[in-house]
C-alpha cells in the first residue's frame, strides 16, 4: 500500500485535528490567516499535534482554541467547531471557573497545576461533572512575553468515581457491621464469641467457612492464629495477654491461609470486650468477613493512581525534549541574521554556549567563503522561500569549522526557523575518495 502524501502546507502533521487548522479559513478565527500567527503559537502547535497527551493551547486575550487529536474526545461534541474559536463561545458553561485559571497564567504569567480538578461542562447534551489532571503554563513570543497557555490535561474522571464508589461502599459496609455486628450473616461473614478465661473460641458455621475450618461450635483461638501470613510483622490481631489485659486491637484486617484450601485471603474483624462488673474482660465477641476483592480492589487503585501520575509527567516532559536532546543543531534566527534563540546541541557539537551566540550576526561564524552565499540565502527566507539541504561550514569554538546541511522555514514575524545536520564526515569522506582517485 503507497504511504499517505504529506500536507502540502501548515500544519504539516497528520490526522484531523491538523486539517482542520488546515481548513480555517481567514474569517473562521478571529487570528485571521495562518500566516499571519505568531511563531511561537505555530512552534507550539507543531509539538502539540503529534503529542499522544492530552493537549489544548489557548491563545491571546480571547484564548482562541487549538487542540490535538488526543483532546479532542474529552470536549465531546464542542469537536471540531471549538478549533480556531475564542473559548468562551463553547466552554461558556464552566466559563466563570476555567477563565480565572487561564488569566493567571496570561496575565501574571504563573504556571497552574491541580491533580482531579473537578469541572462542570456540557459535552454530551448534558451537564457532568469530570475530573483532570491539569497543568497550564504560559507560552512566551520572542520577546518574553507571554501570548498564549499550554493546557497538558489528563481525565481522571473514572479514577474520581471509582475512588468515590470505593468510599461509600466501605462507609456503607461499616454503618451495615455496626448495626448488625453480632448478627450471623452468611456469603463470606461469620461471628463469634471468645471466652478470655478458658480461652476457648465459639464460632458460627460462617465464621468457619471464612477460615476454610471444620464447622464446629468450638475452637482453640490458636486454630486461627496459625493462619495468619504476615505473624513476622508483629500481631495486629491479638493475644491471650492482649485479650486479658482488654488491650486487644478490635477493628484490625490481616491475610491467611485458609485451611482447607490454602487460599491467600484477607479477612476484617470488628470486635468488642465484653467486661464484668469490675471492669475485668470477660468475653472478645465480633463478626468476621472475607474483604478479599475489597483488598485487591484498593490495591489495583494504588497502583492505577501511581501509574497515571507517571504518565503526567512523562507527557509534560515530551515537548521539552525534542529540544533539548536533539543532537542536530536547531536555531531562531532574524531576517537580517542575528541568533535569536539556539538549542543545547550547540554547546556538544560546536563548543559555542547558547548565551555567547545569542544576538550575534550568524555570518560572523561562518567560514569567509560561505558568507556571501548564505547572505543571499538568508535574503531568500526573508522572500517567504524555504531552503532544503542547505550547505555551508560553520566555525567550532577552537577555530576549526564544519560543515552541515541545513533545512530552514521562514515564519511571518521576521524570523526563520532551521534544522542543521553535522556532514563533516561525509564531506571528508567524499574529499579523500576524490584525491586517492586522482592520485591513481
Amino acid at each position: 500500500m503507497p504511504a499517505a502524501s504529506a500536507p502540502d502546507r501548515w500544519p504539516y502533521a497528520p490526522g484531523d485535528a491538523a486539517a482542520r487548522i488546515r481548513a480555517l479559513g481567514d474569517a473562521d478565527t478571529p487570528l485571521g490567516p495562518p500566516a499571519t500567527w505568531s511563531a511561537a503559537l505555530r512552534t507550539t502547535i507543531d509539538l502539540v499535534l503529534p503529542s499522544q497527551a492530552e493537549i489544548v493551547v489557548f491563545w491571546g486575550p480571547q484564548f482562541v482554541a487549538f487542540y490535538n487529536d488526543t483532546y479532542a474526545p474529552t470536549i465531546g461534541a464542542k469537536h471540531p467547531s471549538a478549533m480556531g474559536r475564542p473559548a468562551q463561545e463553547h466552554w461558556s458553561e464552566l466559563w466563570d471557573d476555567l477563565h480565572p485559571l487561564l488569566e493567571r497564567v496570561l496575565v501574571l504569567g504563573e504556571t497552574v497545576s491541580a491533580k482531579d480538578r473537578p469541572f462542570q461542562i456540557n459535552r454530551h447534551g448534558h451537564m457532568e461533572e469530570v475530573f483532570f489532571d491539569i497543568s497550564y503554563s504560559p507560552i512566551r513570543e520572542h520577546d518574553g512575553s507571554v501570548g498564549g497557555v499550554l493546557c497538558i490535561v489528563s481525565e481522571t474522571t473514572p479514577r474520581v468515581n471509582a475512588t468515590r464508589q470505593l468510599a461509600a461502599g466501605e462507609e456503607h459496609l461499616r454503618e451495615l457491621h455496626e448495626q448488625w455486628r453480632l448478627a450471623q450473616a452468611a456469603g463470606g461473614v461469620g461471628v463469634f464469641v471468645l471466652d478470655i478465661a478458658r480461652n476457648t473460641l465459639t464460632a458460627s458455621p460462617g465464621f468457619c467457612r471464612v477460615f476454610g475450618l471444620p464447622e464446629q461450635e468450638l475452637h482453640a483461638p490458636e486454630d486461627v492464629q496459625r493462619l495468619r501470613t504476615d505473624s513476622a510483622d508483629g500481631d495486629p490481631v491479638s493475644t491471650h495477654e492482649s485479650r486479658t489485659r482488654g488491650t486487644a486491637p478490635l477493628d484490625v484486617e490481616y491475610p491467611i491461609r485458609r485451611a482447607d484450601d490454602g487460599a491467600l485471603r484477607w479477612i476484617w474483624r470488628r470486635a468488642e470486650i465484653v467486661r464484668d462488673a469490675h471492669g475485668q474482660p470477660l468475653l472478645m465477641r465480633g463478626v468476621v468477613q472475607d474483604v478479599t476483592e475489597r483488598h485487591e480492589a484498593r490495591l489495583a487503585l494504588a497502583q492505577l493512581n501511581a501509574s497515571l501520575e507517571q504518565r503526567v509527567q512523562e507527557r509534560t516532559r515530551e515537548l521539552n525534549r525534542i529540544w533539548s536532546l536533539s543532537a542536530d543543531l536547531m536555531i531562531s534566527i532574524g531576517f537580517d541574521g542575528r541568533i535569536v534563540s539556539v538549542n543545547p546541541a550547540w554547546t556538544s557539537v560546536l563548543g559555542w554556549p547558547g548565551e555567547a551566540v545569542i544576538g550575534t550576526d550568524v555570518l560572523a561564524l561562518l567560514h569567509p567563503e560561505d558568507v556571501e552565499p548564505s547572505r543571499q540565502a538568508l535574503a531568500q527566507l526573508g522572500g517567504g522561500q524555504r531552503l532544503l539541504r542547505y550547505e555551508n561550514r560553520l566555525r567550532h569554538q577552537d577555530g576549526s569549522y564544519r560543515s552541515f546541511s541545513w533545512n530552514a522555514v521562514p515564519d511571518t514575524a521576521g524570523q526563520s526557523h532551521a534544522v542543521g545536520r553535522d556532514v563533516t564526515a561525509l564531506r571528508e569522506s567524499g574529499q579523500r575518495l576524490r584525491h586517492s582517485q586522482k592520485m591513481e
